[in-house]
């Protein structure tokens, strides 16, 4: 409902940008700042561990609502489903 403010989504994103760390960030803030109906937060993960961290949350059932991963990776979640 409106009054309880807009809905927000969790997304979870590796570092994709080479040199541009801050870019999916400035993309969100930009989606934040256009409307108020939804609202993005996001969780910027490292490649050290970012990966084990999703496979983590989403076996528990606590994963992001989306998360952006390079290609190649998502069938191994296909599989799994």
């Amino acid at each position: 409902s409106e009054s309880a403010g807009p809905t927000t989504v969790t997304f979870w994103s590796m570092p994709y940008w080479i040199g541009q760390d801050t870019k999916v960030k400035a993309l969100v803030d930009e989606f934040n700042a256009s409307q108020g109906k939804v609202k993005v937060e996001l969780t910027l993960l490292e490649w050290k561990d970012g990966r084990d961290k999703i496979k983590q949350a989403v076996a528990a059932g606590k994963g992001p609502d989306v998360w952006l991963m390079n290609n190649g990776l998502e069938l191994d979640y296909l599989k799994a489903g």
